[in-house]
């Protein structure tokens, strides 16, 4: 009967482990991480790091997503990104910092662990190889550091060139680290653009691994009309950071890939075709005729009023309850 007590106490004591790794990435505590894992590794003998490391990882990723997401609804129509950093969660960029010590904490147990299964810890064995990257004239990475930590987490190795890069420095990048798929990332609207020439350079040089398209701007079907077209592999949109993983898997799962490859491509004809479709019903007019229509004023004819006093004017002790009748709350209650 003790036995069984002191079996129930480890089992409520790891669970409290447990529950303490899926909140602490969440809100980016760190400081109590190493000794979160230390204990978290004393409890569960049988097993694997990896699987570890995965666990409480799926969970943390899903709710910084949300979070993420939730931080460009408030601001949707922003066209540069530091418009949206403004408007971000704080604390968004916390998660990935926390994930990524854990998993630097954790490596040298799972070289420890090859090691012991008698394979060389020198040379990690990795299920592929993913270069993420922020396309040139762009500065936002939130949505791609998740994608990398969550990658990485899942033991592929992760390339992250940061922000602004060249179509170029990629391209070499790609080649330089023989990458097996390689991801765009973009917040602001010129960096659809951007997206299209990338893909359209990739395949001058030759580049056939699968090209993942991501970030607030872009859209499947953005993707389906503007860039798959253009590029000589297969490229897909991801919808956010926490379905990368499973995206990647598909495309280097040697089993199950063309299928894949497929069904996506048969769904971007059916969007493309969808959207040739809806252009059909617009119909255009000359330039000369729409010149034509264009707004004619006449100011000779058109009495304007004279403001009671040009400048500025300061009014003070005002009662600022008097202006509520004249404030316009839609954009409030739109936003919120």
């Amino acid at each position: 009967m003790p036995k069984r007590k002191r079996k129930d106490l480890t089992q409520s004591k790891h669970q409290v482990v447990v529950q303490s790794l899926l909140k602490r990435p969440i809100h980016g505590e760190s400081s109590q991480l190493r000794k979160d894992l230390s204990t978290h590794l004393s409890r569960v003998l049988t097993s694997t790091l990896i699987r570890i490391l995965r666990r409480p990882e799926r969970t943390t990723q899903d709710h910084c997503t949300s979070l993420r997401d939730h931080s460009w609804r408030v601001c949707p129509s922003s066209e540069t990104t530091s418009e949206v950093e403004r408007c971000s969660c704080h604390k968004l960029s916390s998660p990935p910092e926390s994930l990524k010590k854990a998993v630097n904490y954790l490596t040298p147990f799972m070289e420890a662990e090859k090691a012991a299964a008698g394979g060389d810890a020198s040379e990690i064995s990795y299920n592929g190889t993913v270069v993420l990257a922020t396309v040139k004239g762009d500065v936002h990475d939130i949505g791609k550091n998740i994608v990398g930590v969550v990658l990485g987490c899942n033991n592929y190795k992760v390339i992250d060139m940061g922000v602004m890069c060249s179509c170029q420095s990629i391209i070499d990048t790609c080649i330089r680290e023989k990458a097996d798929v390689v991801g765009l990332s973009g917040l602001i609207t010129p960096s659809l653009d951007e997206m299209v020439f990338n893909a359209k350079q990739f395949s001058k040089a030759g580049f056939k691994i699968p090209l993942l398209i991501g970030g607030a701007t872009t859209s499947k079907m953005h993707t389906a009309v503007k860039i798959e077209p253009y590029y000589n592999g297969q490229s897909l949109y991801v919808l956010d950071a926490s379905r990368s993983v499973v995206v990647v898997q598909k495309l280097l799962d040697p089993n199950n890939q063309q299928e894949y490859i497929n069904d996506t491509k048969a769904e971007y004809e059916d969007l493309r075709k969808e959207y040739y479709d809806s252009q059909k019903d617009k119909s255009f007019i000359s330039l000369a005729k729409a010149n034509s229509k264009k707004l004619k004023t006449d100011w000779t004819s058109l009495r304007i009023i004279k403001p009671s006093f040009l400048g500025k004017k300061v009014m003070k002790n005002y009662d600022l309850k008097s202006l509520v009748d004249w404030i316009d709350w839609d954009p409030f209650f739109q936003t919120w």
